[in-house]
């Protein structure tokens, strides 16, 4: 039986990801994970431009040019942005041109309005003028280079790019669909009126918004009874729905911990249930007709850590990501960590800059049940078994998901 995590990871990483691919409109397409590589159809930009307001002439005009003895030139024409030059620049002469704006035929060089005097019909040059100062075709995209790759998350920039092809819908991966079932005869449902000894069930959202994170689409199913048959069918009807399952609560040793005897009911493999961490150690993962069902911690810290811990990539996996795993890096304890470590220990922290360097800042209630450690949460670092106190200054492995 599995019982590290390193040994999950890899076992996850076996089981083969099913990718359907859908068509969207490009206004909503950002945040989701390309299908096929963007390759440039046309140069960007495609034409000569110039890249702010003044004149375009050319640079051997110029080259007597001094304050006492300004060269005169002719100025032929106005050429706007969108606009296409009617006249060649011929020697003696210069186009009035606007930023963006397409350069005419004949020049080399463009100088500022700043560094000339001008009329409607002359511009005087102080200076000799070098040749350049123009974007050239292609400066910023280049026909036939692969813009984006295969397996990419769309980010603002990755959506302008496409539009600068003239897209306008690209093919995605279609996003998983994951059933969220939360169990725990404590816990109400969010708009119901709460009773003493009961809590709102914070699970169903934090879980949910992390599939969303990793690119899937949740589907919440609400609080279940505890009862192994009530969850055993909630399960199966998720599943029949849905392209995985994730449950929280039920799985440590206690009275009401059915999730295990329910996969063992269903006839589900059961993959590992239980991993070398904490918080969120008792995760267990089965597979039931080609189906991943993942069954967290009631605790929403436990249930977050192992989530983020041992499932981040493979979920970013099955959305289609090609770069699916951790960043993993050092960086030094901002605050302390004051306790000794018997097992692995994860803690949740995000990061930050200090003194040219990285700094881990550890956050707040490190307890199991803490929902308030999650919410700026954006790293994780790993405090090895066997472990003293981790102090200021320590460096401490960290893993970005």
């Amino acid at each position: 039986m599995i019982a590290t995590t390193k040994e999950a990871w890899k076992c996850l990483d076996q089981i083969q990801s099913n990718l359907l691919v859908e068509e969207v409109a490009l206004e909503k397409a950002f945040g989701r994970i390309l299908a096929t590589d963007v390759v440039a159809e046309m140069s960007v930009p495609s034409f000569r431009r110039s890249p702010y307001d003044g004149y375009a002439l050319r640079s051997e005009d110029t080259v007597r040019a001094t304050k006492e003895k300004p060269v005169v030139l002719k100025v032929n024409e106005v050429v706007a942005a969108g606009e296409v030059p009617n006249f060649q620049v011929k020697s003696g002469t210069a186009t009035r041109i606007m930023t963006g704006a397409k350069l005419p035929e004949g020049a080399d060089a463009i100088i500022m309005y700043e560094k000339t005097e001008f009329t409607e019909t002359e511009v005087k040059i102080f200076s000799p003028v070098l040749p350049g100062n123009i974007v050239e075709i292609g400066e910023d995209v280049r026909k036939g280079s692969v813009l984006l790759e295969k397996g990419t998350k769309l980010s603002e920039g990755g959506v302008a790019l496409i539009a600068g092809q003239g897209k306008t819908s690209i093919l995605v991966y279609r996003k998983p669909r994951v059933g969220i079932l939360c169990t725990g005869a404590e816990l109400v449902s969010v708009g119901e009126k709460i009773k003493d000894g009961k809590i709102y069930n914070t699970n169903g959202y934090l879980i949910a918004g992390y599939m969303q994170r990793f690119g899937l689409e949740p589907v919440y199913y609400g609080v279940v009874v505890d009862r192994p048959q009530i969850i055993e069918e909630n399960i199966k009807k998720a599943l029949r729905e849905c392209d995985l399952v994730v449950t929280t609560g039920g799985v440590s040793a206690g009275d009401y911990d059915f999730l295990p005897s329910v996969l063992d009911r269903m006839g589900a493999e059961v993959l590992f249930h239980g991993l070398d961490f904490k918080p969120g150690g008792v995760i267990t993962c089965g597979r039931y007709q080609n189906k991943t069902i993942f069954c967290l911690s009631g605790n929403p810290g436990s249930a977050a850590t192992s989530l983020l811990w041992v499932c981040s990539p493979y979920l970013k996996r099955i959305s289609g990501l090609s770069n699916y795993g951790f960043e993993i890096g050092f960086a030094k304890m901002r605050t302390e960590y004051p306790k000794s470590s018997r097992g692995n220990r994860i803690l949740k922290g995000k990061l930050v800059l200090g003194d040219g360097e990285v700094d881990f800042e550890l956050l707040n209630n490190q307890q199991n049940g803490s929902v308030s450690s999650m919410e700026s949460c954006s790293v994780l670092a790993k405090i090895l078994a066997g472990s003293d106190r981790v102090g200021i200054g320590d460096k401490v492995k960290v893993y970005q998901f």
